[in-house]
């Protein structure tokens, strides 16, 4: 018996060394992974390589269509006065008095985030604020 055992342990180890597969040892292994081929050489072929990166470095007026459409967009919305504000204009910036002591007829208050009355008694009704920091 036990040469009949030898005899199939030996066959099976030849017929790993063929077909290339491993031993059954009822455990996960990640074989199945390392069989199949490898895909980055396909992916690498067949998705070519952008041109805008070596097309600007040799022709800096290259521009793509869709950054064409971008800008034309952009013009556009500037024109009608829609476009987006210069870096450090926003609606915070409105009410520059984020952070300082100012004082309200004669009492003094610092000012957080909100503001808005601050803003409006500047504006619509015209009450001096004094700011102090």
């Amino acid at each position: 018996m036990t040469s009949m055992a030898s005899r199939a342990s030996r066959i099976a180890a030849e017929a790993r060394k063929i077909f290339g597969t491993l031993p059954n040892r009822n455990a996960r292994s990640g074989a199945q992974i390392l069989k199949k081929p490898l895909v980055s050489h396909y992916h690498a072929r067949w998705y070519m390589e952008p041109i805008e990166p070596s097309a600007r470095a040799t022709f800096p007026e290259y521009t793509t269509e869709l950054q064409e459409r971008r800008t034309e967009k952009l013009r556009k919305l500037r024109q009608r006065g829609k476009g987006p504000p210069k870096k450090g204009s926003g609606k915070r910036s409105k009410c520059c008095d984020i952070g300082k002591t100012v004082e309200l007829r004669g009492v003094r208050r610092h000012i957080h985030s909100s503001t808005k009355l601050i803003v409006e008694l500047k504006t619509r009704w015209r009450i001096g604020i004094k700011t102090i920091k």
